[in-house]
């Protein structure tokens, strides 16, 4: 059975090393916990219910805005299962998304796409909820039936605070792709007008209009941060737009494109190696390259702090950090990491032989460190008890977590 610990501040209780505290609860309700998602200050667990073969999400955390998809209380410091609108019918989840208040669950077999949480910029999708608060997982029906129209799946759905992204494809040709997005567009990171959305509109052929180089490409991954976009097609080219003073668009392949602020996509400049498993924070990016699996990272941390840096050889470099960095750390080359986790101001990584490393902002001790209260620029150890065999690490605003097999 899967078993998580966590770390950092959550829930107004601060803990430097790991604890269980908030995961045995949810043994009580799960057979195994199959996957767990943070997002600013909530946590989903996604796993088989006890005494049944369904996934269910169970949440605990910050539900001021909704996102633990349970009314009542505006905060849970126990797990408890999310309630589905009872004007709507959601048989089995087959995968969940967090956003910053935001959760994102989709059904197993028929890909519906629902919704809970914060819906003041229409980050739901939900026309007729537009400017409020949802409190249970509401069916997303124009989203969802377009997908059934289009008879495409979700692939992945992003959201870090005031718009969301859906990318999907068709159940049959993997060519065939859309990307939807709904909500605020403050800084350009949905059209180059600022307009807006309630609901959630395909815009790729808007984007392949306006961006050539997006032409006859497929998109692998989408992220986003506080306020920019960023795709990864499935040849390893990068694209970002929106707001990029911290640097997180990275360096623009044509010198002529102003980074600071992107209207529509723009492309990546060569890269030392193509990447992959992106994610963001609020202002930057963390990814692996896909042949050493090398961390790399661009922009910046929190009031631009620089913690991308590389103490061991000197280096140093100016905030913000606008082009792909190899984050140095005691690394083996028979040990490559192999999974990363984006925190609002803080990195979390895993290596193969189940190995933790953590940097960025700690002052709420999600670094896992006992001198609190600094910024971090290089990767260090996350202690855990010997014997540990980690399988997924997590990160929200303030504190981080995992799952695996523990020796207590």
């Amino acid at each position: 059975k899967m078993k998580g610990r966590l770390w950092g501040t959550f829930n107004g209780k601060r803990f430097i090393k790991p604890t269980d505290l908030f995961f045995k609860p949810f043994e009580s309700h799960l057979e195994g916990i199959e996957h767990v998602l943070s997002s600013n200050d909530h946590t989903a667990c996604l796993g088989i219910k006890k005494g049944d073969t369904k996934k269910w999400i169970y949440t605990l955390g910050n539900n001021s805005n909704g996102e633990c998809g349970r009314p009542g209380k505006e905060k849970y410091f126990l797990p408890v299962p999310v309630v589905v609108n009872p004007q709507h019918t959601l048989d089995a989840i087959g995968g969940m998304y967090t956003g910053r208040s935001q959760l994102f669950a989709v059904d197993e077999t028929r890909q519906q796409v629902y919704g809970t949480g914060l819906n003041d910029y229409g980050q739901l999708g939900i026309a007729d909820q537009m400017g409020k608060k949802v409190t249970t997982l509401t069916f997303i029906d124009e989203l969802s039936d377009t997908l059934a129209k289009k008879n495409h799946e979700v692939l992945s759905i992003v959201n870090k605070g005031s718009f969301t992204l859906v990318l999907t494809q068709h159940r049959e040709d993997p060519s065939d792709q859309a990307l939807f997005a709904s909500g605020a567009n403050h800084h350009h990171e949905l059209n180059h007008a600022c307009k807006p959305y309630s609901t959630f509109k395909d815009l790729l052929p808007y984007y392949r209009k306006y961006t050539k180089a997006l032409n006859n490409v497929e998109i692998a991954e989408i992220s986003c941060g506080n306020t920019h976009v960023v795709l990864l097609t499935r040849c390893h080219r990068l694209f970002s737009r929106g707001r990029g003073k911290e640097g997180q668009l990275g360096t623009p392949k044509d010198p002529s494109v102003n980074p600071m602020h992107a209207m529509h996509f723009i492309e990546h400049a060569p890269l030392e190696e193509p990447l992959y498993n992106i994610r963001s924070g609020f202002h930057y990016n963390v990814a692996l390259g896909k042949d050493t699996k090398n961390v790399y990272c661009w922009g910046a941390g929190v009031e631009g702090h620089r913690f991308w840096g590389n103490p061991a050889n000197g280096q140093q470099l100016a905030t913000p950090n606008s082009h792909p960095i190899k984050v140095i750390y005691e690394s083996k080359p028979d040990d490559p990491v192999v999974q990363l986790a984006a925190g609002s101001q803080h990195v979390l990584f895993r290596t193969t032989s189940s190995q933790l490393f953590s940097y960025g902002t700690g002052f709420d001790g999600e670094l896992c460190d006992e001198k609190q209260g600094q910024h971090i620029d290089h990767p260090i150890l996350v202690p855990l008890t010997k014997g540990t065999l980690v399988s997924h690490v997590f990160a929200g605003d303030g504190f981080s977590g995992c799952l695996g097999q523990f020796c207590d």
